[in-house]
């Protein structure tokens, strides 16, 4: 008997381990095997044609412990001693040690628990990089939130960043797995792993990673991993790479193998692609050619990085315009020697062939004037200002429209005024607001700017403030404050009046700088920690308060207070305020126009609306006692959809239960706004539903938008319809821009001047019925001359055959099949006759109240509580789901949108529902939870009776000792197979 072997039996696990030339490393190596505390493992150590001593270190291990085993062969590469590890293997799983790199203490034991209690055939721990100065740094290809936070039983359609993890070393798999895919590891080549891991990878059923470090990979000039340009690793990674993505594009969905191979392009590809220029004749032809396949096989060009860089390749440009080059094969750098070198190459490419002009408009930008702008690639101003004519000339050569494609940036003239509106450094220019005090001549702001390149030419300065909505703009001087020493910041201070023009508006803030010779422009005003939330002082006769909204850029308010005058500081008094009341906001999306929108008002009033993000911040800010202030909880979907398995989802549930219950018996009054049933296409919905009822059950307020939200969720949880508000949801005036000319909108997004334009905007998901939408458009189009499709919005789904189906059914479509940048949303509602809707089932809709802010008429599903909220509406009509296709075209062909009241219905109804009367309601509730009015026990809860419609809309009333109920916690919750039962027939929304 093995005295090494344990009383109980567990999985064997064989460890294989090629060597070649490595007895610097192997002691380590070979230790690492024995101080594992999991010990039912045997080791196969292969020397591969070693001509060093690692054999008689191999041979001494095996004399010391059984378990060892020594196989010798010639030598045949990593992969073929790897092979010839599996032959000799006997374990029920394997792990691959190379040989110059130790296993971590305890790291099978992890593994292996992994493997038996989720019964996985493949379990990953994270790798580090060790260096020889002493450095460790994660393994590249295991950063992701995967190998942070782990995840149990998963298959790579589900988590499909396992496959950019390619490494074999850091994994134990089941043998019988690797037998069943016939997979062995190519001989003689370099990036063995990558055919290897896609394959198993893609044929696994139940893959688990821990998270934890398993693994110590040592880099050093003698490893196979050194240098990737070198050869013949580079040829090998190409005949590798392009294997393995056909074996991800054979074995998984389109939708997984496209992320793969778009992964694959903005990390393995790119990295080779950015050092074309070290890389000699043949390397860059190889190149060339996986390329064009990337293209051809895969589909995949990508526009923001690597840019044009890869159809410029696949075309063969390279090849064609730099072998016969002059100039040294060095990397391109940000310094001038490296923008040199750009233009020298840009300016050998011809602008008449597509790809040569794409590369050159992209590079241009990112490879010539970003450097020069940032002040990274030359010392002087007058060093770049001597580029500047060859810069003109390649824009010149390409057009100003295709540059400002690549800079993401609009202006208007020639070439000249391309390069003076782009060499303005308004990405790294910065101007912070270090101070704000108050005194008789008004509010005086402090701070530093950062101005990069060319501070020394700045000709004037002024502070703009511009009200919220875009109504009103000032202009105040600005003043540069003291001597600007070379290469300090420069100081600056403006003073913002205080009188009628400035008083009660909230002020969005820009500074405005020129410098000679060039064009103005605006650069973003950010606070610091020494602007208050709240400070007032005293003027002659009147007190002033300043409220600072805590958001990146400086924004704020100015308001008269009645009240006491304050002690006397200098020229003015001041006082200190209370602190300020706090909401906590989760999720706290920044970028939310709904959550911005319902909050004007509240922080207009002095609360901080400063939330989270992550669940496990909520938490933490929910179990902290002293922490005090409302809750509100908007969308619960990150809880639960962020988690990789059921387990991993309900355990989720209950620790955020728990904590709101916590924070609830701290007196944290709960405030929960229901957007919709359950979270879209939830892969929890068990999970779901249980935190869902948990929040409805702890909340003290519950805030719907469409008044029949009690009755629409009932099937799912249950809202006490005593602690229901009704707020709706506020249309987007002063959001997004005003609306523009028909025919100006038209051209902006390429769309016909005389057809009938039909809108679908947003992410486009099965569960939108877009497919729906398609259908009843090319039916229409048979009674309907002129029809045209307006299609923007996020995509994932290939909608190639659709499009091509409603080109063949004669229906014109315009299409942006990315996300709509926000300038860019009043073009597509202008430019649209009507919008659709097309959902198979919704509970509010953003998208309708965006559409009735640009008088856009609308359709929608025939549902009761849609019906209840909108039915009087002239703007909109129904579909009947039941037949959606010929419903909505039957409505598209009765042009009842052409009619001149309906597009002012919708403006009307915009206006009742304008964002500042909502905001109000919504502070008016915010109020009340705060005052903290005593909890009233609730009744038992009745079936849902309908809710009474607003007929009009009105900022929400509270007397002032009217009752928040506040529901307890409850005792037990309600049993996870319950909810199993209670939502198998749920429809998600």
């Amino acid at each position: 008997m093995n005295p090494h072997q344990p009383a109980s039996p567990l999985p064997t696990v064989s460890v294989i381990v090629p060597v070649y030339n490595v007895e610097r490393w192997l002691r380590a190596c070979l230790e690492s095997i024995t101080l594992q505390e999991y010990t039912a493992w045997d080791a196969v150590i292969v020397i591969d044609g070693s001509p060093d001593d690692s054999e008689a270190i191999a041979r001494e291990y095996a004399a010391r412990d059984s378990r060892f085993s020594v196989v010798v062969v010639a030598n045949g590469g990593l992969g073929s001693a790897r092979n010839v590890g599996l032959a000799h293997a006997t374990g029920e799983y394997v792990f691959f040690l190379d040989s110059d790199d130790v296993m971590v203490e305890g790291a099978l034991e992890s593994l292996m628990a992994a493997a038996v209690a989720d019964d996985a055939d493949i379990v990953a721990g994270a790798g580090e990089d060790i260096y020889q100065d002493g450095r460790s740094d994660a393994y590249w290809t295991q950063t992701s939130s995967l190998y942070r936070h782990g995840a149990s039983g998963f298959h790579v359609e589900e988590r499909p960043e396992f496959l950019e993890d390619h490494v074999v070393w850091n994994k134990v798999y089941r043998r019988s797995l690797i037998d069943a895919c016939g997979v062995t590891f190519p001989d003689r080549a370099h990036c063995e792993d990558l055919v290897f891991s896609a394959t198993v990878a893609t044929a696994a059923e139940r893959i688990s990673v821990v998270p934890q470090v398993v693994y110590r990979h040592r880099r050093h000039g003698a490893a196979i991993s050194a240098d990737y340009l070198r050869e013949p690793t580079f040829s090998d990674w190409i005949d590798q790479s392009a294997t393995a993505l056909k074996v991800v594009r054979e074995r998984l969905s389109g939708e997984i193998a496209d992320r793969h191979v778009r992964h694959f392009v903005r990390t393995q590809w790119e990295s080779r692609a950015r050092s074309i220029r070290v890389l000699d004749d043949e390397q860059v032809a190889a190149l060339e050619r996986f390329t064009a396949e990337l293209i051809d096989l895969h589909g995949i060009v990508v526009t923001d990085e690597p840019g044009a860089l890869m159809p410029f390749l696949a075309a063969g440009g390279a090849s064609r315009r730099w072998a016969e080059s002059d100039l040294p094969r060095q990397p391109f750098a940000a310094t001038v020697v490296g923008v040199v070198q750009v233009l020298d190459l840009l300016e050998r490419l011809d602008p008449e062939v597509e790809a040569e002009r794409g590369l050159i408009s992209d590079w241009i930008v990112r490879r010539v004037i970003r450097p020069l702008a940032q002040g990274g690639a030359v010392a002087t101003s007058a060093e770049g200002d001597k580029l500047v004519p060859r810069i003109e000339k390649l824009i010149a050569a390409v057009g100003t429209d295709a540059v400002q494609h690549w800079s993401g940036r609009s202006f208007d003239g020639d070439a000249t005024s391309a390069v003076t509106y782009l060499l303005v450094d308004e990405e790294s220019a910065k101007f912070e607001v270090q101070s704000a005090t108050g005194r008789d001549d008004g509010l005086v702001l402090r701070g530093v700017a950062s101005l990069g390149r060319g501070a020394h030419e700045l000709e004037d300065l002024v502070l703009v403030l511009r009200a919220r909505g875009g109504s009103k703009e000032r202009v105040v001087p600005a003043f540069r404050a003291g001597v600007q020493r070379a290469g300090a910041p420069m100081r600056w201070q403006a003073v913002i009046p205080v009188d009628e023009d400035y008083l009660g508006d909230s002020w969005q803030t820009v500074m405005r700088m020129t410098r000679t010779g060039r064009p103005s422009r605006d650069v973003k005003v950010v606070v610091t920690d020494g602007v208050p939330g709240r400070y007032s002082w005293d003027l002659p006769g009147r007190r002033v308060r300043l409220l600072s909204h805590r958001t990146r850029h400086l924004e704020f308010m100015l308001q008269p207070v009645k009240g006491a005058r304050g002690k006397s500081q200098g020229n003015a008094t001041t006082t200190a305020e209370p602190s300020v009341k706090r909401v906590l906001t989760f999720p706290a999306w920044q970028d939310n126009p709904y959550i911005n929108l319902l909050t004007l008002e509240a922080r207009a009033r002095g609360y901080d609306m400063a939330g989270k993000t992550w669940a496990g911040e909520l938490i933490t800010d929910l179990r902290r006692p002293w922490a005090g202030g409302v809750v509100h909880l908007h969308w619960p979907s990150p809880v639960t959809e962020s988690c990789a398995s059921v387990e991993e989802a309900e355990q989720a549930v209950t620790d955020l239960l728990d904590a709101l219950g916590e924070a609830k018996s701290h007196g944290r009054p709960i405030l929960w706004t229901v957007h919709n049933e359950l979270p879209h296409d939830t892969a929890f919905r068990a999970a779901a539903a249980r935190l869902h009822q948990g929040i409805a059950d702890l909340a003290d307020v519950v805030h719907v938008m469409n008044s029949q939200t009690v009755q629409v969720v009932a099937d799912a949880y249950r809202i006490h319809p005593a602690k229901v508000v009704h707020i709706p949801h506020p249309s987007y005036a002063g959001v997004y821009g005003s609306s523009l000319p028909k025919t100006e909108a038209r051209e902006a997004i390429g769309a016909g001047s005389d057809t009938t334009g039909v809108l679908f905007l947003g992410q486009i998901r099965p569960y939108k019925g877009i497919n729906s939408l398609f259908d009843a458009v090319a039916l229409a189009a048979a009674s309907v001359d002129g029809l045209e499709m307006l299609l923007a919005g996020k995509t994932s789904v290939d909608l190639t055959e659709r499009l091509d189906a409603l080109a063949d059914a004669g229906v014109a479509v315009t299409s942006h099949l990315d996300f709509v940048p926000d300038e860019a949303i009043s073009d597509w509602f202008s430019a649209a006759d009507v919008m659709v809707l097309p959902y198979e089932k919704v509970l509010n809709s953003g998208s309708l109240h965006l559409a009735a802010t640009y008088g856009v008429p609308v359709v929608i599903p025939d549902e009761p509580h849609l019906r209840a909220d909108f039915g009087h509406e002239p703007w909109v009509r129904f579909f009947d789901p039941s037949d959606a296709a010929a419903s909505i075209a039957e409505i598209l062909a009765s042009r009842w949108f052409e009619a001149d009241d309906v597009a002012q219905a919708a403006l009307a109804f915009s206006r009742r529902l304008a964002p500042a009367g909502i905001s109000r309601s919504y502070a008016d509730l915010i109020d009340h939870l705060y005052a903290g009015r005593p909890a009233v026990e609730p009744t038992p809860i009745p079936t849902p009776e309908p809710i009474v419609r607003m007929d009009r809309v009105a900022p929400l009333v509270l007397a002032a000792d009217a009752p928040v109920r506040r529901t307890p916690p409850r005792p037990e919750r309600m049993r996870q197979a319950d909810y199993l039962e209670k939502v198998d027939d749920t429809t998600v929304f």
